[in-house]
Parts: structure tokens; C-alpha cells; sequence
């Protein structure tokens, strides 16, 4: 069993997940990136507002980056990110800050106009 391990973790990174590649494990690397992350499924405001003060301690909220090129399978619109990371439950907290954070971090292509709540919509 030990030299199939050591054979397996000898062997380049082709076979980690595609997450892995996108930066999956080494964290958010950007504010807005991290409120997306940390915030997905939060359902406590306390614990949400600590979430946030995290992300502001390690990113500058004030200068919001241009999101890299997303990934396949990775949200790319506005729409589809709101649609990823407000899929479970959150409190009302974080899911104002997820909305923030997907409306800055994602280039606007005419699809809020049809998000709920919106004054497009009817």
C-alpha cells in the first residue's frame, strides 16, 4: 500500500480536481471573492457580520478587482452567480453582502434588469 501512495503523490498535479487548479484550496484573492466564499450558507447575522470583518481585515473592500477569467464551471455573469451562492438558506445579512459582492464582482451584461426586485422586473 505505501509504494502506491508514494507513486500516486509522486505524480504531477494533472490528477487533482479542476477546483484545485482554480485556486480552490489557496483561498479568496480579493475581497469580493471572499465574501462569496465564507458567506455561502451562513444562516447566523452575528457570525455573517464576523465573516465580513475577515474579508475587510484581509482585503481592501474600497478596490474592487476585475474577476479573472471564470472557469467552466464557474458562475460567469451576475445572474448565475447569485443563483450559485443563494441556492441554500442565509441569513439576511449575508445574503445582502452576496448580492454586493456578486454585483461588483461580475461584470453587468443586462441581466439585472431581470433579477428579482429589480426595476425591470415586473
Amino acid at each position: 500500500m505505501r509504494p502506491l501512495i508514494t507513486v500516486l503523490l509522486s505524480l504531477p498535479a494533472a490528477w487533482l480536481p479542476i477546483p484545485a487548479a482554480a485556486g480552490y484550496f489557496t483561498g479568496p484573492e480579493n475581497y469580493h471573492e471572499c465574501i462569496l466564499d465564507r458567506l455561502d450558507g451562513v444562516n447566523d447575522n452575528a457570525t455573517a457580520v464576523n465573516l465580513v470583518v475577515q474579508c475587510r481585515d484581509e482585503f481592501n473592500p474600497l478596490n474592487p478587482e476585475q474577476p479573472p477569467s471564470p472557469w467552466f464551471f464557474e458562475p460567469q455573469n451576475v445572474k448565475e452567480c447569485l443563483e450559485e451562492h443563494l441556492a441554500k438558506p442565509a441569513s439576511p445579512f449575508a445574503v445582502g453582502q452576496i448580492q454586493d459582492a456578486c454585483l461588483m464582482y461580475y461584470p453587468d451584461s443586462g441581466e439585472t434588469s431581470q433579477l428579482p426586485g429589480s426595476a425591470g422586473s415586473p
